[in-house]
């Protein structure tokens, strides 16, 4: 059974913040305040259109929204994207499991959510009980979310000193739906190889050269603790585990490759335009769209996904960081068609160039 301590549970009980919703599919337009759900436990399940492993849990959802329909239990699926993108979704898919918050990114700000997808409970006197994985989420959870217990994911003990500054554990995972969580403690569940590996090092999947001969099937569930006050021992420890606990062998090299390479057509690109006082905004990168869309976006993040697009490795000598408001379409699959919406779109050029880079290689032990 999923239970917190009795101090995680007094840290965790916190007045739910009373942030306007846009709703679809629902009885109302909105809620103004969760003061008009009062009796009613909520569930928050945050997604996106593009989620996939959001999407893939929508019929357990759905199986459980029907188990409980007698019982005081709402669930709300909450996105940052526009109504029209949403409502385009549900024409083609459809969300049976409760109402449809849309638009909502005082929402994802305001609980903390950056990953998606993630599961938040409401108790029914309105404050917040919990979270859990998707994965996690069953009848056990739920019946002890109408009781007014709180939950949440108990960590093992592993013994050692009570005053030990981290705690770490991983083992092989039957869940095939990939969810993480990273900040100050990380956890992951049905985490497969090469999702755990770019995380750990911090290299993206194209620099990285798994051999053949290793097992890319094996999923793996982990969890890693610190103790609050000192973050700079998890990441450490996170790695250590890894190479201690799986059955290859890591090895960053430095290797030269034709790569591309991403600058500045101009001194100042115009299709990167300041973000004023907001700190926060949706980001959006499609590559099955050929859509890129930032309200606030990091421009390291931006790279990244450009990266990823390619399909191969890009060094950025723009010199360019901080957060932009950007906004970009592109042919999906076409990469001239990048190439000239980058140019065109956002004043910024992408060339062929001979490179040392550095690549992660993976071997069998």
């Amino acid at each position: 059974m999923l239970l917190l301590s009795p101090a995680a549970v007094t840290a965790q009980a916190a007045k739910v913040p009373d942030i306007p919703i846009k709703l679809l599919q629902a009885d109302r337009t909105s809620l103004k305040s969760w003061s008009e759900l009062k009796g009613k436990a909520v569930v928050l399940e945050f997604w996106a259109t593009w989620c996939a492993p959001c999407i893939e849990k929508f019929p357990e959802l759905t199986r459980l929204a029907g188990k409980f329909s007698d019982k005081p239990v709402q669930f709300i699926f909450v996105t940052d994207e526009s109504r029209d993108t949403v409502t385009a979704f549900l024409k083609r898919r459809s969300i049976p499991a409760g109402w449809v918050a849309y638009d909502a990114k005082e929402a994802f700000a305001a609980f903390g959510v950056t990953e998606r997808p993630a599961t938040i409970l409401i108790d029914r006197s309105g404050r917040r009980s919990g979270e859990v994985f998707a994965t996690e989420l069953d009848e056990r959870v739920l019946g002890d979310l109408l009781a007014g217990r709180a939950v949440g994911r108990e960590k093992p003990s592993l013994g050692g000193p009570k005053e030990a500054l981290a705690s770490a554990w991983l083992a092989r995972s039957f869940v095939t739906v990939t969810q993480m969580r990273l900040g100050n403690d990380l956890q992951g569940r049905g985490v497969d190889l090469e999702t755990l590996l770019r995380y750990v090092y911090d290299v993206p999947s194209v620099r990285m050269e798994l051999s053949p001969a290793v097992d890319r099937e094996t999923r793996y569930d982990f969890e890693v603790k610190g103790d609050g006050k000192h973050p700079e021992s998890v990441s450490p420890l996170w790695r250590s585990l890894v190479e201690a606990s799986l059955p290859v062998r890591m090895k960053l090299v430095a290797q030269e490759r034709t790569v591309w390479v991403l600058r500045k057509t101009t001194e100042t690109p115009a299709g990167l335009l300041p973000t004023g006082e907001k700190l926060t905004g949706s980001f959006s990168f499609s590559v099955e769209k050929g859509e890129f869309l930032a309200e606030s976006g990091n421009f390291a993040r931006f790279v990244s996904n450009l990266e990823n697009a390619l399909g191969e490795p890009l060094v950025d000598d723009t010199g360019l960081a901080g957060k932009w408001r950007m906004k970009m379409s592109w042919e999906p699959g076409d990469v001239p068609s990048l190439r000239r919406a980058l140019e065109e779109q956002m004043g910024l050029a992408l060339e062929r160039e001979q490179r040392s880079v550095e690549i992660l290689q993976v071997d069998p032990l």
